[in-house]
């Protein structure tokens, strides 16, 4: 039986290049001993400072990037920002550090994965699943692109319902459909996206999906939860100022008072 890795190699995806920005050099040889391990990765750069980082990404336009957060001169995140909006051409990112502090604003930049030292081979496996199937996404959007426009057009354009979000469950991408999301709850670095009684656990912040969901449609009610106003059946007041919803799916959320002024036109003044 074939290996995952040769299976998607011998499928006909084209190299991914990759440009590693990492200081330390047991990490940097750890990380260039594992990218030759996989046949579809084809490593064309490998610094160690921020600066030489993002001379090599615009030199030599890789697909990936594995970048460590702190780095001299210019730390991972500087790197990032320096390169500027770049769309559909944009590398992916796995960010690498010991510090898992970052995640959170990792995913904010829509990071496709953090790995943090020091990780195994397992887990490196893991990462570059996730990456193949980022990559995917991206190759059948450039084959079929209103049809994945379609599953991303999630922006505050009419109610938003009818359209798809595309996330990432464990090594899987799914499409869910928005109008039978009720809610979705922040727990730690990742953010739980509630259907009815089924749920499943993304590794995104709460910030990062309200982005990616149309406001008009989805209210932050809680520095922890966002929810679909379609899902409201029921508003009844609550302590300290605060208000109680009931979904459909029958879940109680608060309602803190700091949010309020964005559900003003929901009857909760």
């Amino acid at each position: 039986m074939m290996a995952a890795d040769e299976r998607f190699t011998m499928a006909g995806a084209t190299k991914l290049r990759v440009v590693i920005g990492e200081d330390e050099p047991g990490s940097r040889a750890r990380l260039r001993q594992l990218i030759a391990r996989a046949p579809d990765l084809q490593l064309v750069g490998e610094c160690c400072t921020g600066r030489a980082t993002l001379e090599a990404v615009r030199r030599e336009r890789p697909s990936l990037i594995y970048l460590d957060v702190r780095m001299p001169d210019l730390d991972g995140f500087g790197v990032l920002n320096a390169l500027g909006p770049l769309g559909t051409s944009a590398p992916l990112v796995v960010f690498v550090t010991a510090h898992d502090h970052y995640a959170v604003r990792a995913f904010d930049v829509s990071a496709a994965d953090y790995l943090v030292k020091p990780f195994d081979d397992e887990r490196f496996a893991r990462s570059l699943a996730r990456v193949r199937s980022v990559w995917a996404v991206r190759a059948l959007g450039r084959r079929t692109p209103s049809r994945i426009a379609r599953s991303e057009a999630i922006g505050p354009t009419g109610s938003g319902a009818g359209g798809r979000l595309v996330v990432h469950v464990g090594d899987t991408i799914r499409f869910l459909e928005i109008g039978e999301i009720t809610r979705v709850t922040a727990e730690d670095c990742y953010a739980r996206i509630h259907q009815g009684d089924r749920t499943c656990l993304v590794r995104a912040s709460l910030t990062r999906l309200a982005q990616r969901l149309p406001p008009p449609l989805f209210r932050r009610v809680h520095r922890s939860t966002l929810v679909n106003i379609d899902h409201v059946v029921m508003m009844a007041p609550a302590s300290h100022g605060d208000q109680r919803w009931v979904l459909s799916d029958g879940a109680e959320v608060r309602v803190s008072r700091r949010y309020r002024p964005a559900v003003h036109d929901l009857g909760s003044g």
